[in-house]
């Protein structure tokens, strides 16, 4: 397994960390993708990734709902100082309307700033978007020329959500705990409708996590239990759900 979305660098980690990593690696876990969201997230990640660069690659980026008035000098602080350690992937960024309405403008610069430079670096970029479908989805499409590969992280809609973003790109959907919880009937249709050619796996730590363990601290170990659900949606076993995302995130991060 590959856990393509994991904050595992958070501060909620700092008590047992090297025991949380321990604990996804003895899960069947190979590798955990970690996505940056300011600068202060920037040493943390460098340290996680210095203590287990065989499991752990990094994606530096700038959340929108960190992106201040100042981003593009602490955007080009986090590329600067990551720049001596291989990048995966950009991001995460997108839109948040959930949070941060009256920002939608600067968010939506942030977020072109990474696809252009995702498109320059020949990197994927790794997309947050709540409440904020279509404005995405505009984003994306102002952007001239070529587009970075990308994929919709923590992907939590329904059918019609997904057919919009399948309808308008080639993105690949992130799928986390959410899948597991008893609301989510119109994710799990979704997921039908999206295919296992186009789906990571992934936890979103220490955030979201998965049934038995909803409102706990989640951790890479238990992306398990979305792989075990996919396995479920699908009436397939979870050694073929375990296959087709590890080469999806094989493929799509060029692990």
């Amino acid at each position: 397994m590959i856990d393509t979305h994991s904050h595992m660098y958070s501060h909620r980690f700092d008590d047992d960390r090297r025991e949380a990593v321990a604990r996804a690696l003895d899960a069947g876990v190979k590798a955990m993708v970690l996505p940056g969201v300011n600068l202060e997230s920037v040493e943390p990640m460098i340290q996680l990734y210095d203590e287990f660069p065989e499991a752990m690659y990094l994606a530096p980026g700038l959340h929108p709902t960190d992106a201040k008035e100042n981003w593009r000098e602490e955007l080009d602080e986090i590329w600067r100082r990551m720049s001596e350690r291989p990048a995966v992937a950009l991001g995460e960024t997108g839109i948040d309307l959930y949070w941060e309405k009256e920002t939608l403008p600067r968010q939506q610069e942030v977020f072109l700033r990474h696809l252009e430079e995702g498109t320059r670096r020949g990197l994927p970029v790794i997309i947050h978007s709540r409440e904020a479908t279509d404005a995405s989805l505009e984003t994306i499409e102002s952007l001239a020329g070529e587009r970075p590969r990308m994929v919709f992280h923590s992907f939590t809609g329904g059918p019609e959500e997904a057919r919009r973003i399948l309808d308008r790109t080639d993105a690949m959907f992130g799928i986390n705990g959410v899948l597991t919880f008893k609301n989510a009937a119109p994710l799990r249709e979704a997921v039908k409708l999206i295919g296992l050619d186009r789906i990571m796996l992934e936890t979103d730590s220490p955030y979201l996590a998965p049934e038995p363990n909803r409102g706990k601290r989640n951790e890479s170990a238990w992306v398990r239990n979305v792989a075990d659900r996919l396995a479920e949606i699908f009436g397939t076993d979870f050694a073929h759900i375990d296959s087709v995302t590890d080469r999806n995130a094989i493929d799509f991060f060029g692990l």
